[in-house]
């Protein structure tokens, strides 16, 4: 899940504040539906906003929510973003899964007109082909498309659609030796995407992502209990890095964003 206008964000890498409030705010109030994640042995892979987890399972995120500044106007005013996404996804068969995801976004800068509205609906499959509990892997391979059209026009949705074939992977450290047990908490996620446009005008562009978690609930079940506050222990400090790269001629440029944040775990 990309919480960033597809297809504009800026030429060169940039590091907003991006508060993970969706995800907290999920998990305290809607805990039954927060708790939606892949399970690999001791291994649990949260939702993450800017990349989107490899379970295939029946799942919610209701709703997330992210911030970050925009580059730069001509007239030096520094627009920034508001997302509000939903996502639900639901297990057909065996692991496999469909969802389907809406974002509203408010896009405002002091002195100009702002832009409100759904950004263009997005639809999936997601089949989950590998899951080893020893190795805490998970390996998954699906399709994401986005419905042109389906999005408002004061955000400069594409009015066509875009078909993304997408390899989503997990892997924890829980496998390292024991002079290495306080890096076992960490876990790396991430997706690698190639997003082809229906319009031929439009380059095609390959979509990397990856998020680094270290997780606190792991730390205490299955390394070693600090005694730690109660709500420490239900925490997961992320980074997420979102990239994308045109591939067509002319159209050669890195973005992305690097995400921080916390995410609670019910």
């Amino acid at each position: 899940m990309t919480m960033f206008t597809r297809g504009r964000a800026s030429a060169r890498l940039r590091t907003p504040r991006v508060w993970h409030l969706g995800l907290l705010g999920c998990g305290l109030l809607l805990p039954g539906i927060a708790q939606a994640h892949g399970i690999a042995g001791d291994r649990i892979f949260p939702a993450t906003l800017g990349t989107d987890d490899p379970a295939a399972e029946s799942e919610a995120s209701l709703p997330t929510v992210s911030w970050e500044p925009l580059p730069r106007n001509p007239d030096c005013t520094i627009p920034s973003e508001t997302d509000i996404g939903t996502e639900l996804d639901v297990e057909v068969a065996p692991h496999f899964a469909i969802g389907v995801a809406s974002t509203y976004s408010s896009i405002t800068a002091k002195g100009n007109p702002g832009g409100y509205g759904f950004q263009n609906t997005e639809v999936s499959g997601k089949y989950e082909f590998y899951d080893d509990a020893e190795s805490e892997t998970i390996l998954s391979a699906g399709l994401v498309a986005e419905i042109g059209g389906t999005g408002s026009k004061s955000l400069g949705s594409d009015t066509g659609s875009t078909i993304t074939p997408t390899f989503y992977f997990g892997k924890g450290l829980g496998d390292l030796p024991d002079n290495m047990a306080l890096l076992r908490p960490l876990a790396v996620t991430g997706t690698i995407g190639f997003a082809v446009p229906q319009s031929r005008s439009d380059s095609d562009v390959f979509q990397p992502g990856v998020a680094i978690e270290y997780s606190l609930p792991y730390l205490k079940s299955a390394v070693k209990d600090y005694n730690l506050p109660d709500f420490v222990n239900h925490l997961i400090p992320v980074v997420e890095v979102p990239l994308s790269y045109g591939l067509n001629e002319g159209d050669h440029e890195l973005s992305g964003t690097i995400n921080p944040g916390v995410i609670y775990l019910a």
